[in-house]
């Protein structure tokens, strides 16, 4: 966008009419399109984004569906790696969660909501009326519901989407239109209409991905990564149409953490967090679940499996694993040799290419092995593991 003020609108595809896909942007777009498209041929979540930016006073909106060539790889490949400055950029995003997809239209909703009591009121010669009034502080963090650790969750249709994610935390600005109200967020103060405020937005009690500061140079801090792997992990969670895609909706988001210093990619990992990035496995309910197909990730990172994963900084829930702050480790036993992981197209943090490896160094452990614990019949649990590491 360059110095173009802008604004970018979000929301969910799933569901939406044949009409709507039919304005999508595609190789054999109609040429007519370059001269403009009629307003009421939009979508009307795209009408609504239209009225919006009108309102405001801007000139320019930013639909990936209109900007990007949807079934054009290379355009793909070279915009989705573009998404962290597009979103760093605009204007403010604009947040469509009380449409469940493209027709939906975000605008003309009750307001009313879960938080606002009705109450009869006699008028002075008119037929009785009833005034809602707005309850304040109802909730946490304007539409987002706490959980131990962080506040990733977000309700509504763009909490359920992996994509949605990263739009979120990129954005510099964000106006979302929730079902009972409108919510503000920004890089410095959150607030909503039923007088909620946060003079610091956060991401587990600190500033949302506040990657300027130092790495720190012990051999391993539990919070070197620790916004990374919460991310991650939240992503995992959510729900993604095309499996394949799961890298490439963290484009951005890696983008960025690598810009203040994480290091080198490798597929959801970093190599300067290796080891201990291969410390991952398959929530207790889905051991022994199956590799995606088709491929998008070695199976020593965590995008191999379809479902939630744990991590050693997290459960499989999200949940913080109680590390003292600043602990540290003060002796690895596995030397990297070798690494060789290269990206699948032209996004550097995007999807990767089949053969992703890496050559490691390290003694054996024997390991007890029995049939179970209690609670648990089935699969068989390994006890007293100080390590595993899985790898190709």
């Amino acid at each position: 966008m360059g110095r173009t003020r802008g604004i970018m609108p979000r929301w969910c595809w799933n569901g939406s009419t044949h009409a709507s896909r039919a304005i999508l942007l595609v190789v054999k777009t109609p040429v007519s399109h370059e001269a403009g498209i009629q307003f009421s041929d939009l979508p009307k979540n795209f009408q609504d984004a239209v009225t919006v930016t009108r309102a405001i006073g801007l000139r320019y909106l930013w639909i990936d569906a209109l900007c990007i060539i949807q079934d054009d790889q290379t355009d793909w490949e070279v915009e989705s790696g573009n998404m962290a400055s597009i979103y760093q950029q605009a204007y403010f995003v604009i947040g469509a969660n009380v449409s469940p997809n493209a027709d939906g239209g975000f605008l003309d909703y009750d307001q009313k909501g879960p938080f606002c009591e009705g109450k009869a009121v006699g008028m002075v010669d008119e037929e009785q009326a009833v005034i809602y009034a707005r309850s304040t502080g109802c909730h946490n963090d304007h539409g987002v519901d706490m959980v131990p650790g962080g506040s990733l969750h977000s309700r509504g249709p763009l909490g359920r989407r992996a994509w949605t994610l990263q739009e979120s935390l990129l954005a510099s600005r964000l106006v979302t239109f929730e079902e009972p109200e409108i919510a503000w967020k920004c890089t410095s103060a959150a607030f909503c209409q039923c007088g909620y405020k946060d003079q610091q937005p956060a991401l587990g009690g600190q500033p949302v991905f506040s990657l300027n500061a130092p790495l720190a140079g012990a051999i391993w801090l539990p919070e070197r990564y620790i916004d990374w792997y919460r991310v991650v992990q939240e992503v995992a969670r959510r729900n993604i149409t095309k499996a394949s895609d799961m890298l490439s909706c963290l484009s951005g988001l890696a983008r960025r953490f690598h810009d203040s210093g994480a290091g080198t990619y490798l597929a959801g990992l970093w190599l300067q967090d290796l080891p201990m990035g291969l410390l991952w496995g398959a929530g207790q309910y889905h051991i022994g679940s199956t590799a995606i197909t088709p491929y998008r990730g070695p199976s020593w990172s965590w995008t191999s499996i379809r479902h939630p994963f744990y991590s050693i900084l997290f459960d499989d829930q999200g949940d913080r694993r109680p590390w003292e702050p600043g602990m540290k480790l003060s002796r690895i036993h596995i030397e990297l040799l070798r690494v060789d992981c290269k990206p699948k197209g032209k996004d550097p943090f995007g999807e990767v290419s089949v053969g992703c490896s890496i050559t490691v160094a390290a003694p054996l452990m024997e390991l007890w092995v029995h049939p179970g614990c209690e609670g648990y019949e089935d699969p068989i649990w390994c006890r007293n593991i100080t390590l595993l590491v899985k790898i190709d």
